[in-house]
């Protein structure tokens, strides 16, 4: 999903969006691509489910 895909679903803020990324990254739970279609865009992938 793209940043603006998760903030069009879940109707959080961006600065919500953009924080809960940037932990899930840090975390190593989400990885950060470049979406195929739009360079600019990136996409964030799901790497383990938590238990």
């Amino acid at each position: 999903m793209t940043r603006q895909d998760l903030i069009s679903t879940t109707y959080l803020p961006p600065r919500t969006v953009n924080y809960g990324l940037s932990r899930l990254k840090a975390l190593g739970l989400i990885r950060e691509a470049e979406h195929h279609e739009d360079a600019r865009e990136r996409v964030y992938e799901l790497v383990q489910a938590p238990m």
